[in-house]
């Protein structure tokens, strides 16, 4: 199995990681890449941090990750996603 690298989404990628889908029959189950991407920067209550995942330089998933409790400081895994 090849490798999988985990990329903050940044200027550089933010258009190829808001093109990705789930298959039709999972989009019911979990926001767009693109709501997400503007969810982490407009609602800064959970200081949300979004990844891309790529193989061989390619984007083939999402992941989003905010502060679920900053006091007991733990991370909620909100979003995952595999195109």
């Amino acid at each position: 199995m090849e490798n999988l690298s985990i990329i903050p989404v940044d200027s550089s990628n933010w258009r190829e990681v808001a093109a990705l889908r789930p298959d039709k029959s999972q989009e019911a189950f979990i926001e767009s890449n693109e709501t997400s991407l503007l969810e982490s920067v407009f609602d800064t209550e959970h200081n949300w941090q979004c990844y891309g995942l790529f193989r061989k330089g390619t984007a083939v998933g999402f992941m989003m990750i905010g502060a679920e409790s900053k006091t007991d400081r733990y991370i909620w895994l909100d979003r995952f996603m595999i195109d």
